[in-house]
C-alpha cells in the first residue's frame, strides 16, 4: 500500500517506501520550520516497524538534514 504523509492534517504526498517518505517529510518540514540553529525531529514508530528499521530511518534523516539536526526515536508501541 501507499503511505500518506500529512502536514498540518493535510495530505502532503504519498510514497510506497517508508524511509523515503520519512526523509522527504522531515526535510520539507525542516525547511519550513527549522532555524539556522538547527531542527529537532521526533520519530515515533509502532509494532509494524522493528527497532533496526526505525534506527535506519533515523540515520537516513540525519544524513539528509546534517549535523544541526537532532533526531529523537520513540517506540510508541502501537
Amino acid at each position: 500500500g501507499e503511505l500518506l504523509a500529512l502536514e498540518n492534517n493535510k495530505l502532503s504526498f504519498t510514497e510506497k517506501d517508508i524511509t523515503k517518505a520519512a526523509v522527504r517529510l522531515a526535510s520539507a518540514l525542516a525547511k519550513k520550520h527549522g532555524s539556522k540553529d538547527g531542527v529537532f525531529v521526533t520519530l515515533i514508530y509502532g509494532q509494524d516497524v522493528t527497532e533496526a528499521e526505525a534506527q535506519a530511518i533515523q540515520q537516513a534523516i540525519q544524513d539528509k538534514l546534517g549535523e544541526n539536526a537532532e533526531i529523537a526515536l520513540i517506540n510508541g508501541g502501537q
